[in-house]
Parts: C-alpha cells; structure tokens; sequence
C-alpha cells in the first residue's frame, strides 16, 4: 500500500532534503504546477548545460565517469562556480588541440584517398605523374556508371574527343578522357551526359610522394593523441570529481526546480507517495537532513492504478 506524503520544509534546506530524497528510488514525486521560482529553474538549467559540457570533454579525453558513493551534503552554487572556472580552462587548452586534430585527421582522409585514386590509375596502366607531359591536351580521369559504358560508342562521341574505358569496379567504370584545349568546353559537356565523377588527384604525384606525406599526417595524429593522454591524465582526478558533485547537484536542484512548491515566508513544499512500510525511514531522513523548522505529514492511501 503507497500513502501520501507533503514534506514542507524551508528554502536554505531545499538542497540536502531534495538530495536525500533523489536516493528514496520507490519515492513518486507530483510535479508541481508552480512556475514561480526562477531562481531554480536557471539553476537547473546551467547545471544541465554543465554537466553536458563534462561529457563532451570527457568523451574527447577518453575518460570514464566515475560515481562515488552519497554524499552528505551539497552546495549546488559553489560547484557551478568551480564547474565553470574549471570547464573554461580546459575549453581554452582544448581548442588547439581539437583544431590540430581536426585538420590533421581531415588531411590524412584526403591523401588517403588521392593515394587509392593513384592506384586505380596505375593498375589500369596510366603512368599519372607523366601526364603533364600532354600539356597541349585536356585530359580528364574519372568514373561513370557501367550501365552507361554504351553510350561511349555513339556518334557524338567519335571525335573530337576520346573516352578509353580503364577499369570496371563494382559496377563503376574507370575511364580517361582527351580533348584539345579548344574542345574542353565539350569535353565536360560529354562527361556531365555520362555521371561522371571526376578523381582528385595532384599533379605530377606520385605513390611514394602521397604515402610519404600520408605517413607525416599519420604521425601528427599519433602526437596529438599522446597529447590528448597528457591531457586526461593531468584533468582525470578534478574532472571526474567535479562532474560527480554537478550531477548530483542537478539532480536535487531538478527536483526541486520540477516539484517543489514555494509559498511566503521562504517555505518549499513537495508532495508524492510512498510505500507505507517505507514511511519511518523517509521521516528519519528528513528530520536528520533538514536544519531548520519543517513539516512532514502522512497522508491517505493512494488508490490502485494512481
């Protein structure tokens, strides 16, 4: 059988008495109609944002979250104002390294794929780095669909520019295209009828030119993560406790913010049910956790299905 319960109590115990009640897992709370107090619901809400900023960090430095045990009591205030002097700092030191990873991460996928794009070129038997030797042509390398590869036969094709089929993987042809500079401008016609997509490449570069600069990017990335470990290794033990304490202020402050009921006089007032075999140590939680003058107050059962 669950009982009503109201539990008034005031405003300077509203934090240690919602915190031990976030630990009653069988206590329903009613959520209150009251959207007075914005003092809370602000509070609320930069708790929340910070402890979203504590994961993103947290995620980028590979970190964990740790929960510790109860605590007996909190000071909500106090640790956002730790929370945000200590987030700014690590926002400020993490930047460059989240840009420095950014942009080598990004260049590392580009020379990885003009590396690939070099050696479809060279299994089909095109020497790339050789081709700006043709400097009176227009040449173009790229795949189209092979459902298309027919079309490469008719007339409007023929002259004066010429398509060779090069390669067919995975139902995409590999193709090499040629034109004088002064056709160029039907060249890219004829491609754009075809789905062409033309590969990226740099001019007159070879394999061992792209692995080389690949292995470069690679080994900047590989710093940078040593980096990063430094990081975490250096923040772990203040991140992980501060993060523990905001969430747990979160958790109060939200409770209070989504069920307490504020009247005159500085008094908060939360309402829910409980199951009756529960109720002594709910009224010893209070009476040991509230400091100042409060009210508990029983209630009638609760129905079935309420």
């Amino acid at each position: 059988m669950r009982i009503r319960i109201h539990v008034s109590i005031q405003e300077p115990d509203a934090v240690p008495v919602a915190h031990a009640l976030t630990r009653m897992e069988t206590l329903r709370l009613t959520e209150s109609e009251d959207k007075g107090m914005e003092t809370w619901h602000q509070l609320a809400d930069t708790l929340a944002h910070q402890n979203d900023r504590f994961a993103e960090i947290s995620d980028s430095l590979g970190l964990e979250p740790e929960r510790g045990g109860p605590s007996d009591s909190l000071d909500p205030q106090k640790d956002m104002e730790e929370a945000r002097l200590l987030l700014d700092e690590i926002d400020r030191k993490l930047d460059r390294w989240r840009k420095t990873r950014q942009e080598s991460a990004k260049k590392a996928d580009r020379f990885q794929h003009l590396a690939e794009n070099l050696e479809c070129l060279q299994s089909a038997g095109v020497d790339y780095p050789r081709m700006g030797e043709f400097r009176y042509l227009a040449l173009r390398f790229g795949w189209m669909p092979s459902d298309q590869k027919d079309r490469m036969t008719c007339p409007a094709l023929r002259n004066p520019l010429i398509i060779i089929p090069l390669l067919e993987r995975k139902g995409r042809l590999l193709i090499g295209a040629a034109t004088i500079h002064s056709n160029e401008h039907l060249l890219h016609r004829v491609l754009d009828s075809l789905f062409f997509e033309p590969l990226e490449m740099i001019e007159e570069a070879s394999k061992e030119d792209l692995e080389q600069v690949l292995k470069e990017t690679e080994s900047r990335l590989e710093r940078n993560e040593r980096e990063r470990d430094r990081f975490a290794q250096e923040w772990r033990g203040r991140i992980i406790s501060l993060w523990d304490r905001i969430e747990k202020d979160l958790k109060a402050v939200g409770l209070i913010d989504r069920y307490g009921r504020f009247t005159d006089g500085g008094y908060c007032h939360i309402s829910g049910d409980i199951p009756d075999t529960k109720r002594d140590r709910l009224f010893q939680l209070i009476q040991k956790t509230a400091t100042r003058p409060h009210a508990i107050f029983a209630g009638k059962p609760v129905a079935k299905g309420n």
